[in-house]
C-alpha cells in the first residue's frame, strides 16, 4: 500500500468519525441556539466547532422556512416556538379584550417569562394572573459597558476559533479558491449565525405584554382596559396581559420578521457550503494536517461541553423582571357573593360593567379556540347590549323564575325588542370575572338557550338607543325543515310575514327572525311548538346551576415580581406580598410604573429592583 493510499485511508476514517461526532452534537446545538434561556455566549459558541453545527442548520432553516411551517412539516420545534406568533402545536390563544378587528394571536410561552409565574400552590380555583408589565435597566452606563465588551469579546472568539481549524487544512498563505472560500464561508456564518441572528433573535423578540414605562398611560382604576389581551385555557388558567398605550396590540415575533428570515436562509446557506468546502479540503490534506485539524476540533468540542455543564457567568446581561397580580375577581367592585337575595327584582346593586362584558367575551373565545371549540356565536356586538345595563348577576332572574314574558308586552314595545342568546361559555367567564364559579353546564338540552330580553329605548331627540334590560327568556333555534308545526304553516300561507324567516321559537310562541344570536321578535306563532317541558326542564338547569354556585376564592390578591434570569442558574429572585383590596393592586401598579419611568439605574446591581420589594 502506498503512502497515499494510507493518507487517504486515514482521512477517510476522519471523516467517519467527524460524521459520528457532528451526529452526537447536533442535537445540543440545535437546543442551545433555539433555547430563550439560553445566553448569549451559548448561542455564540455553538458556531465554535465544526461537530454539531448541523444542529445550527436545522433551527436556521426552520424560521427561514417559517416556524409554524416547519413544525406541520414534520420538524420538532422545541424552545423554538417562543420566537413565533403562528399556530403551532403547543401554542395558546390570546384575543383582544373589547372591540377589535385583529384575528387571535397564538403565544408560546413556555420557555418565556410568562412561563415562569408561580401558581403551583394558588388558594384560588381559578386564578386570574394579570400581568402588568416587565422592567429591564436600559442600555447605559457601565453596565451596558460590561455587556458591550462581553459581547464583542465573545463575537472576536467566534469568528477566530472556528477559522483556526480551516487555516490549519491550508496549504499556502495566498490559498487556492476552495480554500479562500472556504475561510469565507465560515467566517460568514460565525460572524452571520453565531453573533448577529442569535442577539436579534433575542433582543427583537416580544415578550408579549407593555414594558413598564410603555404602560404610563393607562386610564381608569380597573385592571382590564379595551386592548389588553387574554389566554384562557381549558384547565381554567387565565391569564390577561397589559398593552402600552401607544400600541395596543403586542408587537410580532422575531422569528416572524422578513429580515429575520431572510438571514436566517443566508447564514443556512453559508453554513452548508463551508461545512462541504471543510471536508473537501480534509480530503486534500496531508496527514498531519488531518490530525491537528481533528486534534483541534476535538478540543474545542471537549471545551464548549465543559463551558455549557457548567454554565458560568462570562457575559453581563439585563435581566427583564415581570410584575404580576394573581387574583380571583377582576372588577373594582366587590366580588358576587354566593348567596341570593330573594327580596326582589331586580337587585339594588350597580349593572354589569362594559370591562366585564368584554373580558367575558375575549376569554370565552380564547378558551374555545385553546379547546378546538366553535366560537362563531361569540360576538361582541350583540353581548355589549347587556353592558352597564343587565345586573351583574344576570341569572338572579331564574332562581327565583323571573322570565320575560311576551304576551304581557305590547305589539309597539315587542316590535323594538332584541334577543340576546347567551352563550355557557360568555356566561362562565362573565361571572369568572366577578369572583363567581358557577356550577355544571346547564346548556345542553335539546338546543335550548338562554337569551336576554333588551328594549331598544329611542329617545326623542334623534339619540343613540338606550338599551333596557327586560330579563331573560328562553328559546330554541328553528328549521323550517325540521319543525313541522312551522312547516306545515308556511307551506299553507307562504307569504305569511310571521313565518318566513324564522330562525328561534320563544318559550311562550313568539317567533324569532334575523339571527339567532340577536334577533327580532314577531308575533305569536299560529302553532304551538311542542318544546314546552324541556324550556322548563331548561329553567330549573339554569338555576341548580347558580344556586350551585361557588366562590373563587379569598378576597385578597397577590402582588408578584418574578426575575427571568440569564439562564445560567436555575434560582432566579422571586418576592411577592398581599394585598387586602383589589384597589390596592391596582394602585401599586401605577406606583411600580410611576417608580420605573422615573428611576435612576445607575447604582442597579445584577437585579434591577422593584419598588416595593
Amino acid at each position: 500500500m502506498s503512502s497515499d493510499d494510507g493518507v487517504a485511508s486515514i482521512v477517510n476514517n476522519f471523516q467517519d468519525l467527524s460524521a459520528v461526532l457532528s451526529l452526537f452534537a447536533a442535537d445540543s446545538v440545535e437546543k442551545k441556539l433555539a433555547d430563550p434561556k439560553s445566553s448569549d455566549w451559548e448561542r455564540m459558541s455553538a458556531f465554535w466547532s465544526i461537530f454539531g453545527i448541523i444542529g445550527a442548520v436545522r433551527v436556521y432553516a426552520k424560521i427561514a422556512a417559517g416556524l409554524a411551517g416547519a413544525e406541520t412539516a414534520g420538524m420538532e420545534l422545541g424552545g423554538a416556538r417562543a420566537y413565533t406568533s403562528r399556530k403551532t402545536k403547543k401554542a395558546t390563544c390570546s384575543c383582544v379584550i373589547g372591540p377589535s378587528e385583529r384575528p387571535p394571536t397564538w403565544e408560546d410561552d413556555e420557555d418565556l417569562l410568562l412561563g415562569l409565574a408561580k401558581v403551583d400552590s394558588t388558594l384560588w380555583i381559578r386564578p386570574h394572573i394579570v400581568v402588568m408589565g416587565f422592567s429591564r435597566c436600559p442600555f447605559t452606563g457601565r453596565r451596558a459597558l460590561r455587556e458591550a465588551i462581553g459581547r464583542g469579546v465573545f463575537v472576536l472568539l467566534t469568528l477566530a476559533i472556528p477559522c483556526v481549524p480551516i487555516i490549519l487544512l491550508r496549504r499556502s498563505v495566498r490559498g487556492t479558491i476552495s480554500e479562500n472560500l472556504s475561510l469565507g464561508m465560515t467566517a460568514g456564518s460565525a460572524f452571520l449565525g453565531g453573533c448577529i441572528l442569535p442577539m436579534l433573535l433575542q433582543d427583537l423578540n416580544s415578550l408579549g405584554f407593555a414594558y413598564l414605562p410603555d404602560a404610563g398611560s393607562r386610564q381608569g382604576d380597573g385592571l382590564l382596559q379595551a386592548g389588553d389581551t387574554v389566554t384562557t385555557t381549558k384547565s381554567r388558567l387565565c391569564r390577561i396581559m397589559w398593552q402600552s398605550h401607544g400600541n395596543r396590540l403586542p408587537p410580532p415575533r422575531s422569528a416572524d420578521l422578513w429580515f429575520i428570515r431572510l438571514l436566517a436562509a443566508i447564514a443556512t446557506m453559508f453554513t452548508v457550503v463551508g461545512y462541504v468546502l471543510n471536508y473537501i479540503l480534509l480530503g486534500r490534506a496531508g496527514s498531519w494536517r488531518s490530525y491537528a485539524w481533528l486534534g483541534m476540533q476535538v478540543v474545542i468540542l471537549v471545551v464548549r461541553y465543559i463551558l455549557w455543564a457548567y454554565r458560568p457567568h462570562l457575559i453581563h446581561s439585563r435581566r427583564p423582571t415581570m410584575v404580576y397580580a394573581v387574583t380571583g375577581s377582576l372588577l373594582a367592585l366587590r366580588p358576587l357573593t354566593v348567596q341570593i337575595d330573594p327580596s326582589h327584582w331586580p337587585p339594588s346593586e350597580p349593572p354589569l360593567p362594559r370591562d366585564a362584558v368584554y373580558f367575558a367575551v375575549a376569554s370565552a373565545r380564547s378558551k374555545l379556540l385553546n379547546g378546538s371549540g366553535a366560537e362563531q356565536h361569540l360576538k361582541l356586538s350583540n353581548l355589549d347590549l347587556l353592558s352597564t345595563t343587565a345586573p351583574r348577576d344576570i341569572l338572579q332572574a331564574a332562581c327565583y323564575k323571573v322570565f320575560c314574558e311576551m304576551g304581557d308586552l305590547s305589539p309597539q314595545l315587542r316590535r323594538r325588542l332584541r334577543v340576546v342568546k347567551l352563550p355557557w361559555s360568555f356566561v362562565e367567564e362573565l361571572y369568572a370575572a366577578q369572583g363567581l364559579i358557577l356550577g355544571h353546564n346547564p346548556w345542553v338540552l335539546g338546543g335550548i338557550s338562554l337569551a336576554a330580553v333588551v328594549d331598544l329605548y329611542e329617545h326623542d331627540d334623534g339619540r343613540e338607543p338606550q338599551p333596557i334590560f327586560l330579563g331573560l327568556t328562553t328559546i330554541h333555534s328553528c328549521k323550517p325543515t325540521k319543525t313541522e308545526g312551522v312547516y306545515e304553516f308556511k307551506r299553507q300561507e307562504p307569504g305569511a310575514a310571521a313565518v318566513r324567516d324564522v330562525v328561534g321559537i320563544t318559550y311562550d310562541n313568539y317567533g324569532i327572525e334575523g339571527t339567532i344570536e340577536l334577533g327580532v321578535l314577531t308575533d305569536r306563532l299560529p302553532t304551538p311548538h311542542t318544546l314546552t317541558e324541556s324550556h322548563e326542564k331548561f329553567r330549573d338547569n339554569v338555576a341548580a346551576c347558580r344556586f350551585s354556585a361557588r366562590l373563587n376564592g379569598p378576597p385578597h390578591c397577590e402582588v408578584h415580581v418574578q426575575e427571568f434570569g440569564d439562564g445560567t442558574s436555575p434560582v432566579v429572585e422571586h418576592n411577592s406580598k398581599t394585598e387586602a383590596f383589589l384597589a390596592d393592586v391596582i394602585q401599586y401598579g401605577k406606583d411600580v410604573i410611576w417608580y420605573t419611568r422615573n428611576k435612576d439605574h445607575t447604582d442597579c446591581t445584577e437585579v434591577c429592583k422593584i419598588f416595593g420589594f
